[in-house]
């Protein structure tokens, strides 16, 4: 590579002269001296280069706030905190979907198919909330156990506050049959868990969403 005709890497930018052999000492990235191409004829990113980065840099911040989301919202079952944090994160992932879908970027495959999943996986935890119907769901046996004492009268209602696994519940109680654990909120309104008894006629009372959990659970909030 000629003092007077000096070429960079397309990966990092590092100038490429006086080199023994065909590969960037910054970055590795290798090069054919005899094939422009493969190297940069200016120290700076080109337009597409540049949107690029930027799209791979928001793949991987969507990707480890979707892996932050997944515990929290694990922990914190509030269906309207999903949805609102849904809404916060689509500006961003609309702008990195547009930008995945253009061919003429140069955005590694990987990186690409990486952001569908994650906007994929995002779009599952605040519409279905799965994180927390998976806590539950390993839980449920200890729920139901508790149901089965406060049913058979060996447990007295409202009790609270109980600790099942790692789920604290602030309360729970009965009401026309049906069994309620408080996940959050205050004495009037917040987060439950719904076991409906054999001959329920409705699931709580002012309810402002029901996601069912399987044919005995509900999880609802109540207003």
């Amino acid at each position: 590579m000629s003092e007077e005709a000096p070429r960079y890497c397309l990966k990092c930018f590092y100038a490429l002269r006086d080199l023994d052999s065909h590969s960037c000492p910054e970055c590795g990235r290798g090069f054919d001296p005899d094939d422009s191409r493969t190297t940069s004829a200016r120290p700076i990113r080109s337009i597409p280069r540049s949107i690029a980065l930027f799209a791979t840099i928001l793949t991987f911040v969507l990707a480890g706030v979707t892996l932050l989301m997944i515990p929290f919202l694990a922990l914190v079952p509030d269906m309207i905190l999903h949805y609102l944090l849904g809404l916060a994160l689509a500006p961003f992932v609309l702008v990195l979907l547009a930008l995945v879908a253009l061919p003429m970027l140069p955005i590694d495959w990987r990186v690409r198919v990486l952001a569908v999943a994650c906007t994929g996986l995002v779009l599952s935890i605040v519409t279905l909330g799965w994180p927390f119907q998976l806590v539950f769901k390993l839980h449920q046996s200890a729920f139901e156990e508790r149901v089965a004492l406060i049913r058979s009268g060996e447990l007295a209602e409202p009790t609270g506050p109980v600790t099942i696994g790692i789920l604290t519940l602030k309360t729970i109680r009965e009401s026309k049959g049906n069994i309620g654990f408080q996940l959050t909120g205050g004495g009037h309104g917040g987060v439950f868990v719904v076991h409906l008894a054999p001959d329920a006629t409705s699931v709580w009372h002012n309810t402002n969403w029901e996601i069912t959990l399987d044919d005995d659970w509900v999880w609802v909030y109540e207003d």
